[in-house]
């Protein structure tokens, strides 16, 4: 049977977590942009090798070759998407930590204790780890996007200074 006091825990935790996310969503708006980019530049450049790969494909190609042109059109279908991250992830996330909030307060007005001390602990764990993977991705995504305008940065930099 859970304690009071870590009931009382889960709730402020699920609160401040239902927060970060909207946090992080607040701080990847600004970076979409950029990301958007990133996706559109690698969206052309898969566009492009599979054209020249298809060129060059004909009866006699290679089950290596056709294998390379579907892993292209994975990637080119995988970067039309919008990012499932920023939709399904963080709405699921944020969902997850309203419910263990609920979960929570009813577990405290609640006769039906011994239910929620088996689902609560669950549903909390479940959407942190969820957190932790949304959380990754959209750092991986902002890097990636960071680090690309950093380095056009610094080759526009050098290219005035030579």
């Amino acid at each position: 049977m859970l304690s009071e006091n870590l009931v009382s825990a889960l709730l402020q935790a699920s609160i401040t977590g239902a927060g970060l996310v909207l946090a992080v969503y607040s701080l990847i708006l600004p970076l979409t942009r950029r990301i958007f980019e990133e996706r559109s530049a690698r969206f052309l450049k898969y566009l492009g090798e599979l054209k020249k790969s298809a060129k060059k494909l004909d009866i006699k190609s290679s089950k290596g070759e056709v294998e390379n042109i579907e892993r292209l059109g994975a990637n080119i279908r995988q970067a039309q998407k919008f990012p499932k991250y920023l939709s399904v992830g963080m709405v699921v996330v944020f969902l997850g930590y309203l419910l263990s909030s609920f979960l929570s307060i009813l577990w405290f007005v609640s006769i039906y204790r011994d239910q929620l001390d088996s689902c609560l602990p669950i549903i909390f764990g479940i959407t942190t780890s969820a957190f932790l993977l949304v959380g990754l991705i959209s750092i991986r995504d902002a890097y990636s996007s960071l680090k690309k305008e950093f380095n056009a940065t610094l080759a526009q930099a050098n290219a005035v200074s030579s």
